[in-house]
Formats: C-alpha cells, sequence, structure tokens
C-alpha cells in the first residue's frame, strides 16, 4: 500500500511508514516489521480469505518458512490487536485468514492534522476511504468472492495432491533399508567429520573419556590402514583445503580463538602447525571453510565477550579480513556456516538471546541477506549437498535428516533414523557422514543439605536415562516424578513407596523437562517440547497451558499454590515477570527485565521470598512484596544467569553451577562463597528440592562416525 495513508482498524491507527500502531489516546507503540507488513496486506484484502501461501508470496517475499512461522507471527499479531479471538483475524483451518474488523484508509497528512487539532476519532469518519466499501464496487460480491475462493482453493489441493504427492512420512522411510558403515573406533565423542580432497584422510574432533581435563582434540585417520595422529589438545572443527592434503583448524591459546594449518604427508606425518588469522575471544565452537579457489576463508568471529558472534572471511592472499555480517537486535550471533559448491552462498544459523534460532542465507556477490527458516525445527547445523540449491539438515524431534530447496522452499526427508545422529557432511552423490551415538548416559543424585558431609545419594538409576526429576515430601512420605525413557521413549514416570508407575504416554519423541511439584504434590508442571503442561497425579490428565506469547522459560509455582505460576515471557523485546492461573487462564505482567526466577518456600506464604536475576547486569537479587528488585542485596554480581536450572536457593543460601561443572554455594548471612566438590558427577544443571541439589549425572557414553549410503539421493535433489 501507499505508505502516505495510515490504515484505522476498529479502535487502532496503524502507520505503516513509522511501523506505529496507535490507539485512541494516540499513544503508540512500534511494531516489528513483519507485523506491520502482515497487517497492511491483510487490510488491502479485508473479509477475503488470504492462503498461507500468498503470505509467504508477498509478506516473507517468498523465502522458505514452517506454516508454523506463519502462525506464530498471526498469534503475536492477534495478542497485540487484543479482543476476542476472531475480534480482528478470523483462522479458516486448512485455507487461511481474513481481517474480519472495520478497515478504512486516510491520507497520512489529513490524519497527523486532525490528531495535532485535537479532532476526534468519530469526526474523522467523514474523510475515512472505506477499503470494503471500495472493494464491493471494484471486485466480486465479499460472499460471492468467497465462494469462488473456497472452489479455487479446493481445486489447488486436489491438484496439488495429484501433482505434488504428499512428501513420505519420516516414520515410512525404512531405517533398515540404509546402509551404515562405522568409520571410526576410538572410545569417547567423535564428532565434526572431514575428508579429504583425494577421500583417503578423515579428521574429526575427538574427546576421549578417560581424560577429563581435555576438552576436544583433532584426529586425523588413514581410512586405509585405520592408523591415527592426533594435533595439540583445545583443537575442534577441522576442515580441509579444497586443493591438497592441507588441514585448517580452529585452536584455543589462552582464551583467544585462532585459525591454524598443517600439512599431512604419507604415513600420518605433520608439519609443524602454522597460524592464519584469529577469530577472537571465546570457545572454540566456531567454524570455517575455504572457497574452492584457496581465495577466501569465511569463519565464525567473536570481537569480544559482550558481542555477538558474526562472520567474516579472510583473503588468504591478500591477508585482508572483511565483516559479512553484523547482527542487529538482541542476537547471541551466528554459527555454523556452509560454502555452496559454487562459492556463490553461505548459509548459517542465527541464534537469538531467547534461544529461538533461524537459518539464513547470504548471497556473497551482493550481500543479500535473508530468513530461509524462521525459529523452525532445524536442530542441527544446516550443511550444503552436492547442488547449489539443496540444503542438508537434521530434525532431531522427528528423527530425520532433510533437504531443503531453497528456490522452492519444499522440506523432504531422505533418511529417518533411531537413537542419536549429528554433523552431517556430504561425502558424494550418495553418502553422507554423520556421528551417530547418545552423548550420555544419564542418573539422578542428590546432595544432602541437611549433612555437613554433603553426602551423594542415587535417587533413580537404571539402564536407561533418568532426569529431571522433582520431589514432595510430606510427613515422612516421599514422592518423585521423573523423566524416563525405560519405556523406549521419553515418558514422566512415579516413584512412591518403592514403586514405579509410568504417568503419560505420549506420541513420538518427545522432549521432557524441568518437572516441578505443585503445593499440594497433586500436580506437576513440566515442558515438552518448549510448551508448558500440567500433569495431574491421579487421574494422569494432561493440561496444556496457554501463555502470552510462544517464548516462555523458567517456569515455577508459587509458593504453596496448586493454582498460580510465575513464567518469564518474552514480549515487545524484552524478558518480563508474569503471574499465571491455570484455573482461570488469566496472565498479569508483574514486573519487567526479569530472566529467571527461584522461590523459597517456607511454612506459610508470608514465610516465602524470592529472588530473580535481571537483564542489564550479572547476578541474582532479592524481589520485594511487589515484585520489583530489591537492589540492596546483590548475590554473584559477575555471573549471568539466564535459566532457573543454573541455580537455586535454601532459606540459608544460593547456589550456582557452572558449565564446567563446579558447584558454588553463597551463605546468605556471611556473603561467603565457597565450591562444594561435586567428585565424579557430571552435571549442568541443578534444582534444589527439600533442602537436598538434584543433579542430572551425565556419564559420557561413545559416539562414532559413520556413512550411510542413499542410492537416490541423486533423484530425490533432481525432483526436488
Amino acid at each position: 500500500m501507499d505508505n502516505s495513508q495510515v490504515i484505522v482498524l476498529n479502535q487502532w491507527v496503524l502507520d505503516p511508514d513509522t511501523n506505529r500502531l496507535y490507539a485512541e489516546d494516540r499513544s503508540f507503540e512500534v511494531l516489528e516489521s513483519k507485523h506491520v507488513m502482515l497487517l497492511a496486506y491483510l487490510a488491502k484484502n479485508p473479509g477475503e480469505v488470504v492462503t498461507r501461501e500468498q503470505l509467504m508470496q508477498e509478506v516473507w517475499q517468498n523465502r522458505f518458512i514452517e506454516y508454523t512461522t506463519i502462525n506464530s507471527t498471526m498469534s503475536r499479531l492477534r495478542k497485540i490487536l487484543g479482543g476476542d479471538t476472531h475480534d480482528y483475524v478470523k483462522t479458516y483451518p486448512g485455507l487461511g485468514y481474513s481481517l474480519v474488523c472495520s478497515v478504512k484508509f486516510l491520507d497520512k497528512a489529513d490524519w497527523q492534522a486532525a490528531i495535532s487539532g485535537g479532532v476526534t476519532k468519530h469526526e474523522l469518519e467523514g474523510a475515512l476511504v472505506d477499503a470494503s466499501e471500495t472493494q464491493e464496487r471494484t471486485n466480486i460480491k465479499p460472499v460471492a468472492y468467497s465462494l469462488v475462493a473456497l472452489l479455487f482453493l479446493s481445486f489447488v489441493v486436489i491438484a496439488g495432491l495429484i501433482f505434488n504427492p504428499l512428501e513420505t512420512p519420516a516414520e515410512e522411510l525404512a531405517v533398515d533399508k540404509v546402509e551404515i558403515e562405522p568409520l571410526t573406533y576410538m572410545k569417547g565423542w567423535e564428532n565434526a567429520p572431514a575428508i579429504s580432497l583425494d577421500q583417503s584422510l578423515l579428521a574429526f574432533d575427538h574427546k576421549p573419556m578417560n581424560d577429563p581435563d581435555l576438552f576436544f582434540q583433532v584426529v586425523i585417520q588413514d581410512r586405509e590402514s585405520k592408523q591415527t595422529v592426533s594435533l595439540e589438545p583445545e583443537t575442534m572443527n577441522p576442515f580441509w583445503s579444497p586443493q591438497g592434503n592441507e588441514l585448517f583448524y580452529i585452536s584455543l591459546v589462552d582464551d583467544i580463538c585462532e585459525i591454524k594449518k598443517v600439512s599431512v604427508s604419507s604415513g600420518l606425518v605433520l608439519s609443524n602447525s602454522e597460524f592464519v588469522t584469529t577469530c577472537g575471544v571465546g570457545d572454540l565452537f566456531k567454524t570455517a571453510v575455504i572457497s574452492s579457489d584457496m581465495s577466501w576463508l569465511y569463519f565464525i568471529a567473536k570481537e569480544d565477550n559482550s558481542s555477538p558472534q558474526i562472520i567474516k572471511r579472510y583473503h588468504l592472499h591478500t591477508k585482508k579480513t572483511e565483516t559479512l555480517t553484523v547482527p542487529r537486535g538482541k542476537y547471541k550471533g551466528d554459527v555454523d556456516i556452509s560454502l555452496s559448491p559454487d562459492n556463490s552462498q553461505l548459509v548459517f544459523m542465527r541464534w537469538h538471546d531467547d534461544d529461538t534460532q533461524d537459518v539464513m542465507l547470504l548471497i556473497l556477490d551482493t550481500g543479500e541477506l535473508r530468513t530461509l527458516v524462521e525459529e523452525g525445527d532445524i536442530q542441527d547445523m544446516v550443511v550444503w549437498a552436492n547442488s547449489n540449491h539443496h540444503l542438508l539438515f537434521i530434525n532431531s524431534k522427528q528423527k530425520t535428516l532433510s533437504i531443503i530447496n531453497t528456490k522452492t522452499g519444499r522440506s523432504t526427508p531422505v533418511y529417518h533414523y533411531a537413537g542419536r545422529v549429528g554433523y552431517p557432511k556430504v561425502l558424494s552423490d550418495k553418502e553422507i557422514l554423520l556421528t551417530f551415538g547418545d552423548l550420555y548416559t544419564v542418573d539422578v543424585k542428590a546432595l544432602d543439605l541437611n549433612d555437613a558431609r554433603l553426602n551423594v545419594s542415587t535417587l533413580i538409576s537404571s539402564s536407561f536415562k533418568e532426569h529431571s526429576a522433582t520431589l514432595f515430601n510430606h510427613e515422612g512420605k516421599e514422592r518423585m516424578v521423573f523423566v524416563s525413557s525405560r519405556s523406549g521413549k521419553n515418558q514422566l514416570w512415579l516413584k512412591e513407596d518403592n514403586r514405579l508407575q509410568q504417568l503419560t504416554f505420549f506420541d513420538g519423541t518427545p522432549y521432557l523437562s524441568q518437572l516441578s511439584f505443585s503445593g499440594t504434590g497433586e500436580k506437576v508442571l513440566f515442558d515438552m517440547d518448549d510448551e508448558l503442561y500440567v500433569l495431574d497425579i491421579y487421574t494422569k490428565a494432561v493440561t496444556p497451558l496457554s501463555t502470552p506469547t510462544e517464548k516462555v522459560k523458567n517456569f515455577i509455582w508459587q509458593c504453596h499454590s496448586d493454582e498460580n505460576l510465575l513464567l518469564n515471557v518474552f514480549e515487545k523485546d524484552a524478558w518480563r515477570l508474569y503471574q499465571f492461573n491455570i484455573q482461570t487462564q488469566q496472565f498479569n505482567q508483574v514486573a519487567e527485565n526479569i530472566t529467571s526466577i527461584h522461590g523459597y518456600c517456607g511454612e506459610s506464604a508470608a514465610d516465602s521470598r524470592y529472588y530473580g536475576s535481571v537483564i542489564t547486569g550479572g547476578g541474582i537479587y532479592p524481589l520485594m512484596d511487589n515484585w520489583q528488585v530489591d537492589k540492596s542485596e546483590h548475590y554473584f554480581p559477575e555471573v549471568e544467569f539466564s535459566d532457573n536450572r543454573q541455580w537455586g536457593i535454601t532459606d540459608k543460601a544460593l547456589y550456582r553451577i557452572t558449565l564446567k561443572k563446579e558447584l558454588y554455594k553463597l551463605d546468605l548471612a556471611t556473603k561467603q562463597e565457597t565450591p562444594i566438590d561435586l567428585g565424579d558427577i557430571n552435571a549442568f544443571y541443578l534444582t534444589v528440592e527439600d533442602n537436598r541439589i538434584l543433579l542430572n549425572d551425565l556419564q559420557f557414553a561413545d559416539t562414532y562416525i559413520g556413512k550411510v549410503t542413499i542410492p537416490n539421493l541423486s533423484e530425490i535433489l533432481a525432483q526436488h
């Protein structure tokens, strides 16, 4: 539409030129550009059924997105506009959406003059152009149009099924018909495979389990003799020169990331390592790739600890470095780059600060950057297939290895796997390298805080994965609910009086975590695939909980309650603290800028206290009765907390755990901080319940790199 106009939608006025949405009192909020484009497009077609395909073309500019992205964007837009479910936008299941509110257009100059002169909305009515009347005069009548649209859409659906059959469901892809050839045999983790140009050498990351002080180390293996040689410690993510047996890799030296290279001669003889360029500060989890003409080295870099990761390129001849991406807004940064076979495009993952990720495509000649998948279900790095418009990726929820056509946006599964796989790498027209095997076995351990010796006990252990336990103790009787794979899939189980009972029977492969008992021990709150649910222990009924936005985290029961929750909600570009009643489904924002929260529940609500972390700066603060931060006390000020599982609270102390599995106690009275020895417990997160620290004890398992052969992969790429 013409940005010299504004759009009046019931009591709202949208100015597409400034992205501002004005209320009747002339206050406004700035919308995201996608919401403005979506609302403006619907307003151009009032009363019409607009399909998701139309929205993909007009609003998302033909970029590949999942239908869930459109659904979530529409859901956020509805929440911004307010009102009942169908007051503004009506959903037609399987068809699309229509704007059902009053839609009028006004010249922006007239509107600005009117509001500056104090003219009311009612006085503006005579100057407004009614879009619905204009459409009725120039197009098919709305009712007739809807009938024609429905007939047309029905034809499109039927024709689509005839000429473009539905993709084969992942469950029907035969696992046992795909050959897997193991290539590595070392104990420990083996990841990130890379094959030399002549395919005689395999390089990969290796983490041995018998040396806890060694993080990762690049290993080179002769594919014929199976002999190996290792590079220096603290090295990762190897990648070969496209023109010979020169191996590049990421190295960490005094917390500085460096890209180095070595030459590999016959007999696995290595030259001295040579420094190429720096990739900034931080860790080893950075990727890089070289253009086929050996001109440009593309890599992930991080300037300092407070800035997001970005993509740079280094010219191997002129030694010139260029910055290619500068993520704006709240981002953790860019990761996992892959270069197309013709060197014209980079694909990478962009992580937001709320841990959602987009798949991005960068056109190197023009600098054009577009989103291929917004907040999608891609769980692992995306790499190019042997094609300039096909990508290969892993969806761990569906357990599929799939391809995406970057031109059509179509996604097609090519391999349905069992267990766990990762790090896809194309070897040939029909061969793919993958890492196979679970990283850990998991048991639940507990440290008794009432015991000065902090004795460790095992709460639940088996040959299956057990984790994320929650406890409820009433009159000496203990009840525990935990996640277990002992039924073949992750489910919730109950242990009480030494009896075990399966509580849930979910289909598929759900990811369950963050369990917690309500005040009476009758309900359990948990996360399943990033959605909130409540389980009734006695009826086994599972109830999904609606949330103000799709981005929520760090949820807890309010002390002594079976109905009220506290949770962090990402809304209007910031994390906010909300109260939620599961009976009335009512939300109430109580504070801003709170990123995680815990409560110590005393004998009564009056004896209970809450603590939280904030967006700006590090540390934990007490929260006052009105949920505002009490800045008179500040604990762990040097540490940034974003996850409830990083810390916990008792009546006397705060506890935190680091990514290096170090546990610390801070005495609330003395402010003294002391480390706690976890022994051989390998835990990333903690939960404090019943004056015990619960830990998921992750013991390392073994992985290996294998080759899968998909005979018809070239045909699939040609057809899709």
